[in-house]
């Protein structure tokens, strides 16, 4: 790869958009050049301002045309759902992709969208790579990663358990809008929500893509989806969840081959203690990934992210704030990476092991 500083732009200033801001700017490799925003009121601001660092000298920008546009060598593409045609746009353009919306196994998608973004690919002499933490990370990298430590793998199972309070006040367009908090459990178990739907294609890659690596294609997926309600009223910053409303839930994705259940992921979100059915394995946790892998021997792994490890500067990261920041820097630290495959659509399969390029340079 060339010495010079990879040129990004960031595609949306979300919760996940302001970390990666923040890690681009940081990293020796990488020199933020531009930022998409779809709020008018960051339009016009440094990016520095709008992630909450320093000024960074580059301001955001609603105009997507001039974005595509511009001279850079990748986007990293976060915004709260994929546009497709703004996808296809970018990499016909030139510029490599890594995106934390999706896309992770998009064999497991529609053939068609894949033959599409796979043209668009080729068509630009571009790469495009879905990354992120769960799903990615925990629910198919580290599964897999793990699995190479026994022998007569029979289960696999990944699961997030955290509360999510601070998330609920912070991301109110997430959590109650998509996921359901503060709504109604026919809300919340409504299987035709666009969010539903999307979150199901999102987790049901991770499924095929692990089938697919151990050479035994899934033969069906599987989604159990329930909720626990608050039994008293709850404030989460400005969301107030009601009495009798959702404030608990638990999502299921599973992978069946002959008949049997073979991987089993999961998310546990609790906002309060105060829920009915009090699930005992989510009530009082703070937040923790838990893999697990069923077999000769059994391996249990449990991450859980913290601000540092240094006893000189110890200290705790609200799980949903540090999964949020995982999220980004997982996709950052990819961007070196894509910006030397290939040209095409490249899953964690189809790259190297990857790393913090920026590791011990603070010393």
């Amino acid at each position: 790869m060339s010495s010079r500083s990879l040129k990004i732009i960031v595609w949306a200033t979300g919760s996940v958009g302001k970390f990666a801001v923040a890690g681009i700017v940081e990293h020796p490799e990488l020199e933020l050049v531009g930022v998409k925003v779809y709020s008018q009121g960051k339009v016009g601001k440094d990016a520095g301002e709008v992630a909450g660092i320093a000024n960074t000298g580059v301001i955001c920008n609603a105009d997507a045309e001039a974005l595509i546009a511009m001279d850079a060598d990748c986007v990293f593409y976060c915004a709260a759902q994929p546009d497709y045609d703004d996808l296809e746009a970018i990499l016909r353009s030139g510029k490599n992709i890594v995106t934390t919306t999706g896309l992770l196994y998009p064999k497991a998608l529609d053939s068609n969208l894949q033959q599409r973004l796979q043209a668009a690919c080729i068509a630009g002499a571009a790469s495009l790579h879905g990354s992120g933490i769960n799903p990615a990370f925990i629910s198919d990298v580290l599964p897999l990663t793990l699995s190479s430590l026994s022998r007569g793998v029979s289960h696999i199972r990944a699961a997030e358990l955290a509360n999510v309070e601070a998330y609920v006040a912070s991301a109110p367009e997430v959590m109650v809008e998509g996921v359901g908090f503060g709504r109604s459990a026919e809300y919340a178990l409504d299987p035709e929500r666009p969010f539903v739907l999307w979150m199901n294609e999102y987790f049901g890659q991770s499924l095929h893509m692990i089938c697919d690596h151990v050479d035994r294609p899934l033969d069906a997926t599987r989604t159990q989806h329930e909720v626990a309600l608050a039994t008293k009223t709850v404030k989460c910053g400005d969301v107030v969840i009601e009495q009798g409303s959702v404030a608990c839930t638990r999502y299921q994705w599973l992978a069946e081959i002959g008949g049997q259940t073979v991987i089993t992921l999961q998310i546990l979100w609790v906002a309060t203690p105060h829920i009915e059915p009090a699930w005992p394995e989510i009530l009082g946790e703070t937040g923790k990934w838990v893999v697990e892998i069923e077999g000769t021997p059994s391996v249990q792994c449990e991450i859980k992210i913290v601000d540092s490890l240094d006893p000189n500067n110890p200290g705790f990261m609200q799980h949903a704030t540090g999964g949020v920041a995982a999220t980004a820097l997982h996709g950052v630290n990819a961007i070196p990476y894509v910006c030397s495959a290939d040209s095409g659509i490249k899953t964690f399969l189809d790259l190297p092991l990857m790393a913090s390029r920026g590791a011990f340079q603070h010393q």
